[in-house]
């Protein structure tokens, strides 16, 4: 956070969701409507169900917030169709619609 914010200057709240175990995450509002979310490695590791590893240089997630369950279905069906393996199906966190992990 301390360097999207304080070094690029770009806009947050600061950290959510840290009254749920493994929920702490930083989102910065982007262009366009976008949103660049930021997880502790532990707690990507847990909300993807994948096995924490050992720090990689190459290691990270793209998450895609989207408006709707349809818009969902058509994303997840074009992931499948480039060749994603689905990690974990879509569902609410935190109150909102999240976007499912797939893993290319």
């Amino acid at each position: 956070m301390k360097f999207y914010q304080g070094g690029l200057g770009w806009k947050t709240q600061g950290i959510a969701g840290t009254e749920f175990e493994n929920g702490a995450v930083v989102l910065f509002d982007l262009d366009n409507g976008m949103k660049l979310s930021l997880y502790e490695r532990k707690n990507l590791a847990w909300d993807s169900k994948l096995r924490l590893q050992p720090e990689s240089a190459t290691e990270f997630s793209i998450g895609y917030f989207v408006n709707s369950d349809k818009e969902v279905d058509t994303i997840m069906e074009q992931a499948k169709k480039a060749g994603a393996k689905i990690i974990k199906p879509d569902k609410k966190r935190f109150g909102v619609d999240m976007q499912p992990t797939f893993r290319t």
